[in-house]
């Protein structure tokens, strides 16, 4: 996705003037030391890169979380295919639920968890990292980013948690 799509789109979102919105600023970015890297302007565009965009999703209301990033890994430039069309997506998760309903059902003790942040607890391997480059949102310098753990909204992102799930 192209700096320019973002920009266009970053102006609606800048223009709220939320106080909220400061959670995505550029002073709250590199809070995220592990999670994210900042890289030089002159670094190169590899042929297969892509740069996702990155927009807020706000719930004032919620109790935890009132602003969450969200990467659009859908987004693609014209004539080229998105980060999502490339990847392998693995099985379809929703189809296994009847399955573990039915396991359920047959034991007498059954074991559920919510693994908080599970995502980001997943590593990406360095020569990767190029392709889960993004721009934050306001961003005047055009300062790039790029993740170095598994992404939510990438469409891989629930098949490499299962997998490092059945590794254990």
């Amino acid at each position: 996705m192209t700096f320019f799509r973002l920009k266009s789109k970053g102006k609606r979102w800048c223009s709220w003037q939320n106080p909220v919105l400061e959670l995505l600023s550029e002073k709250e970015i590199p809070q995220l030391k592990g999670l994210i890297n900042h890289l030089r302007t002159n670094d190169c565009i590899s042929p297969g890169e892509f740069r996702k965009g990155l927009r807020p999703v706000i719930k004032l209301d919620s109790v935890t979380t009132k602003i969450r990033p969200v990467f659009d890994a859908s987004a693609r430039e014209k004539g080229k295919p998105s980060l999502n069309d490339c990847l392998c997506k693995g099985v379809n998760l929703i189809e296994l639920i009847p399955d573990i309903l039915d396991r359920f059902r047959i034991y007498p003790i059954g074991i559920v968890a919510d693994i908080e942040k599970a995502f980001l607890m997943l590593s990406v391997a360095l020569k990767d990292r190029d392709y889960l480059r993004f721009f934050p949102p306001c961003n005047e310098k055009q300062l790039v980013y790029r993740h170095c753990r598994v992404v939510s909204g990438v469409s891989s992102s629930p098949y490499l948690l299962n997998a490092s799930f059945r590794k254990l």
